[in-house]
């Protein structure tokens, strides 16, 4: 993409968040990972990102990152949301299946 976009072009990007609470869960009780005809664990995605590890990716890659946002959260459990409120921090991003990054390319 860095070699297609033009100086002053941005890369959008939608990436699913294999942080996602969901996948969390089943992972740690349940101990399956089980690929989906679609969301997060589709079946078509070649890789899986968490917010940190797509900034990286994108940072060693020559883009600098201006926007990181979380897409489609689900309305949450009453559980879920008193674990969350617990270490926000923690969980800012488990809450959301996906996220999107806008990113452009660093001036050389």
């Amino acid at each position: 993409m860095k070699r297609i976009l033009k100086p002053d072009g941005v890369l959008v990007m939608s990436l699913p968040n294999v942080r996602y609470y969901l996948n969390v869960r089943d992972l740690v009780f349940k101990n399956d990972w089980e690929y989906q005809d679609f969301g997060v664990l589709d079946r078509t995605h070649f890789r899986f990102f968490t917010t940190k590890s797509a900034i990286r990716t994108l940072k060693d890659n020559g883009f600098q990152v201006d926007v990181v946002r979380g897409l489609n959260a689900p309305r949450l459990k009453l559980h879920y949301r008193l674990l969350f409120a617990l270490a926000p921090g923690f969980f800012q991003w488990m809450r959301y299946p996906q996220f999107a990054i806008v990113a452009r390319r660093i001036s050389a």
